[in-house]
């Protein structure tokens, strides 16, 4: 894959992955949000459990466990944001500042030097941010803002730990992981009559949201992000934030303040910035 594919293929995981925002919203009308994305996440796994062995690595496999454990927390603070959320297109930029952040995570825990201008587009997305607070309820902006920072570490593994592994078994992996851990936060903290009590409908959106987005999207990523450096990814991981804007608009007919939107472009603009 060449630069430009690579480049391409993410441009289209930010765009499925801003559909699986409403298309989430949809099923946990008919689900809990452990337990909806922990049977999508696991079928995604055993879907790809066959293509895993085929060219299985244990070294890809390890990496992408500690990925998955990650994403148990991004995801669990994400979805239940996301079930009691009436702001899901200004959400998409509050977790964008979780990546605009990310290089911070590869500095501190990878010596990676960061650029320049990183203060310059920090300072501007946590500004961003602020702007966007008062739209959103408090404990409920807690809770985005929370998966931001997993994501932005989520991002910043999937980055370093993946690199010339294979994409299959870390798909794989991740999905595995991911699901079975939120799974068993369901068993313990959701009641297990969701699943029995859910009728086609759910269970459809469900297949939805696991095969038709979440597999797609996160298998483009995974493969796309061994041929970029680390800014290029999270660049144009950042556009889904402005997908989820329109395409919230379009489903829900979200409206936000003038203030908000401010703050948004704001964050898009510092996503924008292409540090020195």
């Amino acid at each position: 894959m060449t630069r430009n594919q690579a480049r391409l293929a993410m441009l289209g995981a930010a765009f499925l992955a801003s559909w699986g925002w409403p298309v989430t919203k949809i099923g946990l009308t008919h689900f809990e949000p452990m337990g909806f994305m922990g049977v999508r996440f696991l079928a995604v796994g055993l879907i790809l459990l066959p293509f895993a062995l085929k060219t299985f690595e244990w070294r890809s496999f390890r990496a992408s466990c500690l990925i998955g454990v990650v994403m148990v927390v991004s995801t669990a603070l994400w979805a239940t944001a996301v079930q009691r959320s009436t702001e899901l297109g200004l959400a998409g930029f509050v977790v964008a500042v979780g990546m605009v952040l990310s290089p911070l995570y590869s500095h501190w825990f990878f010596n990676e030097p960061v650029s320049a201008g990183f203060k310059r587009r920090a300072t501007l997305a946590l500004a961003g941010g602020a702007l966007m607070a008062p739209d959103f309820q408090l404990d409920n902006f807690a809770l985005f803002a929370g998966a931001a920072i997993a994501f932005g570490w989520q991002i910043t593994l999937i980055n370093h730990q993946t690199r010339g592994a294979d994409t299959v078994t870390v798909g794989f992996g991740q999905m595995l992981t991911t699901g079975a851990g939120l799974l068993a936060l369901s068993a313990l903290f959701e009641p297990t009559a969701q699943f029995s009590q859910a009728n086609a409908t759910g269970w459809a959106w469900l297949l939805i949201a696991g095969v038709g987005i979440t597999c797609s999207r996160f298998m483009l990523q995974i493969k796309a992000q061994r041929h970029l450096v680390h800014q290029d990814a999270s660049f144009i991981l950042n556009l889904e934030s402005v997908f989820v804007l329109i395409v919230t608009a379009m489903v829900f007919g979200e409206e936000h303040s003038w203030i908000a939107l401010a703050g948004a472009g704001v964050v898009f603009g510092s996503a924008l910035m292409r540090s020195k």
